[in-house]
């Protein structure tokens, strides 16, 4: 869906024709994947929504055409504005509805006289009638000890993937049965987007935000992240050149921001815990950030202030051209959050909508000529520090290793965000925390796994390893200014 509404943007097409872009697709795709073709044409018309900038619970007419969202967005482009509200869309029609979630008692039950569910049971929720087991659902409190005790596995948990996957529940069942989320304890992690085996949570996009601002020639400045290792086929010079291909002006690597953010970060650590600080945080993750704002208050003031590297490269791109858009390029849909924040970041696109945009202006990075002397990205090369910045305990890592101090420092890294280690910031926030110094990544395996990421975990962690290993210590780098 995004390459055909990129196509459709880059190529100048009559807006009208964007109308008939989700019956082509449906008809393209062969097969029904709904209950009916009209349902498979319906939800990919709200995913163009999503695509154009609109939240489809924004809709107040399902006859409004998606000719009309892009006419939306177009003037949207001419006046400056940027795609307003929240991070991430419901589309109720792709919505399945899942039942229940908790445990339930399957037909495998023999009603044994042992009955080791109901009293393994610390609430007496099971209780056995007519000879089967039975959960009360008002009194089950979801630890699963029933399940593990019964030598049948007749108790099975039937999950709803979305719910369960977001930390701090935001995404429950409307009166309707239909999933929603509750934006003002979101923290835009976008876990349930990719949990969702239904497609029915979007991102609300910047693409065609982007693309239009393209089509009318302004200078815009792509900055991308560390996790870009992987993305794409071909060498990090190539996608350089890829990027410019694809209609951007300029590009920067926000490595070379991330090296920055080392030695500020290194130099705030020293001063906190020299001071007396019991611990530091980082504060390069935006999911995590808006967890304490919204869900761990008593952390806010051991979050590191020392700005992102997206912040920081984003002022050297408007140093060197004051009047460019910048748009971050990355794994994140929180990343939306922070840059609309900043007023240093006007748009946010992910890697997935980047490859759409690849795909659209017909950019095949492994056959651009490539030159190893050359470097196309803007501001000073990246190090080893900034490039593993997209990986769990890069951030740590790279910190811990500039640190010019005899200080006892003991590094913590919490690897993805979950209701369990939300739990475990809560205590760490009252002064129960295993060390001082201390990386939260909302995504496991870190930034390589975000969810707008395009290629497995596993080969864009070796690759970034690769790509890590190619550059040089930030021992080379000159002294920086402080931003704090």
């Amino acid at each position: 869906m995004l390459t055909h509404m990129a196509e459709h943007i880059l190529l100048g097409k009559e807006d009208r024709e964007l109308d008939r872009l989700p019956i082509r697709m449906a008809e393209e795709m062969k097969k029904t994947y709904r209950c009916c073709k009209y349902r498979d044409r319906a939800v990919l018309k709200y995913r163009l929504m999503a695509g154009l900038g609109m939240a489809a619970e924004k809709e107040v007419d399902e006859l409004t055409p998606p000719s009309e969202y892009l006419a939306m967005a177009k003037s949207r482009v001419k006046t400056g504005k940027r795609p307003e509200g929240e991070t991430l869309t419901v589309i109720s029609e792709a919505c399945s509805s899942c039942p229940g979630g908790g445990y339930h008692i399957s037909d495998i039950c023999r009603g044994c006289v042992a009955r080791p569910c109901e009293t393994s049971c610390p609430v007496n929720a099971v209780s056995i009638i007519g000879g089967r087991s039975v959960i009360d659902k008002e009194r089950c409190i979801q630890c699963g000890k029933c399940a593990k005790e019964c030598p049948y596995g007749a108790i099975l948990k039937l999950p709803v993937p979305c719910e369960d996957a977001c930390p701090v529940a935001a995404i429950t069942k409307n009166e309707n049965g239909r999933e929603g989320i509750n934006f003002e304890i979101c923290i835009s992690c976008g876990k349930c987007m990719t949990a969702c085996p239904f497609g029915a949570v979007a991102d609300i996009s910047h693409l065609a935000d982007v693309l239009l601002q393209i089509k009318n020639n302004k200078h815009i400045t792509a900055l991308y992240a560390p996790s870009v290792a992987g993305q794409f086929p071909g060498s990090l010079e190539q996608i350089n050149r890829g990027i410019v291909l694809a209609g951007f002006s300029s590009v920067y690597e926000v490595a070379s921001g991330a090296d920055k953010t080392t030695v500020l970060e290194g130099r705030e650590l020293t001063e906190r815990i020299g001071e007396g600080a019991p611990l530091m945080t980082t504060s390069c993750c935006p999911a995590f950030v808006e967890t304490v704002k919204k869900h761990v208050p008593d952390m806010a003031g051991l979050l590191s202030a020392t700005p992102s590297p997206m912040m920081l490269t984003a002022e050297l791109a408007k140093e060197e051209y004051p009047e460019t858009l910048t748009v971050f390029i990355g794994p994140c849909t929180a990343k939306k959050v922070e840059a609309a924040k900043s007023g240093m970041i006007d748009y946010v696109l992910t890697f997935e909508e980047l490859g759409a945009i690849f795909l659209a202006a017909g950019v095949d990075t492994t056959q651009i000529e490539e030159n190893k002397q050359a470097n196309s990205a803007k501001g000073p090369r990246a190090h080893r520090e900034g490039r593993g910045f997209g990986v769990s305990k890069g951030v740590a890592t790279a910190v811990m290793q500039n640190i010019k101090s005899n200080l006892d420092i003991k590094p913590v890294c919490i690897n993805g965000l979950d209701k369990k280690q939300i739990k475990l910031l809560k205590a760490y926030a009252k002064g129960k925390a295993p060390g001082n110094f201390m990386e939260v990544m909302a995504c496991e395996g870190g930034c390589i796994n975000g969810p707008g990421t395009i290629c497995p975990t596993a080969v864009a962690q070796q690759k970034t390893l690769e790509f890590v290993q190619q550059a040089k210590p930030i021992s080379s780098v000159p002294k920086v200014k402080t931003c704090i």
